[in-house]
């Protein structure tokens, strides 16, 4: 059977996280994938796709501020970074 999440991060991963310690699973988070299947977004340009950055397109900024959270909460960060 099949069951349908939709959240934003971090909420998605914390939940897939809790989930997954008690139920060993694979989990999958689709992010915009509805966006795109449901014709909303058009999907990024084939560059994108083929250096497996689609994920990042067309919203490169969130990205780059999420990745730097999560460094910044397991102490990979300095100090010189305010904002993207």
């Amino acid at each position: 059977m099949t069951r349908w999440l939709i959240l934003l991060l971090p909420k998605l991963e914390l939940l897939m996280e809790r989930i997954l310690q008690r139920h060993q699973a694979i989990f999958q988070g689709l992010g915009g994938s509805f966006d795109v299947y449901t014709g909303h977004v058009q999907r990024a340009p084939k560059w994108w796709v083929e250096h497996n950055l689609e994920f990042a397109y067309p919203q490169p900024t969130f990205v780059l501020n999420r990745i730097y959270e999560i460094m910044k909460e397991n102490g990979i960060t300095d100090n010189r970074r305010e904002s993207i």
